[in-house]
């Protein structure tokens, strides 16, 4: 089982993994890893959300078809909205 933290260090860990690694790499380590389905199945929604969100925008930030392996998941939405803890403290200032 693998421990799960905040969704900003999250969010963090997988933007220094694309930045280290690449596009391209970030993309066929995330579809062959199936982290997404995993994180899916575990109900970790926001990650989950996230990975696809990354792997799609890179995808078509690089002419690259979409994965239909998730199309299930695309359809899918987290009951609240979540925000990045920077927006909340710039929110709470104002």
């Amino acid at each position: 089982m693998q421990k799960r933290f905040s969704f900003e260090i999250f969010k963090s860990n997988v933007c220094h993994r694309l930045k280290n690694i690449g596009d391209i790499k970030f993309i066929i380590e995330t579809l062959e890893s199936d982290l997404i389905q995993e994180y899916f199945n575990m109900r970790w929604y926001p990650e989950a959300l996230y990975l696809l969100a990354m792997v799609d925008y890179l995808s078509h930030e690089n002419d690259l078809p979409l994965c239909t392996n998730y199309d299930d998941i695309r359809n899918c939405k987290l009951d609240s909205l979540v925000f990045p803890s920077s927006i909340l403290a710039l929110a709470a200032f104002t």
